[in-house]
């Protein structure tokens, strides 16, 4: 009875609860990156680092330059850390679809290994 329990939960709530688990961790790696946010904020100053111009021309020049230096750091910064997030995403999926395809046959991996021990 304890034996059509298991293998009742197993191919049924213990198999959509592993799906259920995969979508949970692709969900907690896209929210420890913060993709969204990265995305929304690509072009913006790194660490809100603004210079504001002064008088004359050449404070109003070196203002722009160090404003389009800031953006282009915060830039490169926040596309490096997307593409981590991507190398990040595909593993937490991979490893997450084989373990859901390997799932149905874990029950049979003792059988199997006594029979591989016996012989």
């Amino acid at each position: 009875m304890l034996a059509l329990e298991f293998f009742t939960w197993w191919y049924g709530q213990g198999w959509l609860r592993r799906w259920q688990d995969i979508a949970s961790y692709v969900r907690k790696t896209s929210q420890t990156f913060s993709v969204n946010i990265l995305a929304r904020t690509l072009f913006a100053p790194w660490r809100r680092i603004i210079s504001y111009p002064g008088e004359g021309l050449n404070n109003h020049l070196r203002a722009m330059v160090d404003n389009l230096f800031s953006r282009l750091i915060g830039f490169c910064v926040r596309v490096l850390v997307i593409i981590i997030a991507v190398i990040a995403l595909i593993f937490v999926l991979i490893v997450g679809i084989t373990s859901a395809v390997i799932w149905p046959f874990m029950p049979l991996v003792p059988l199997f290994l006594l029979i591989k021990g016996v012989f």
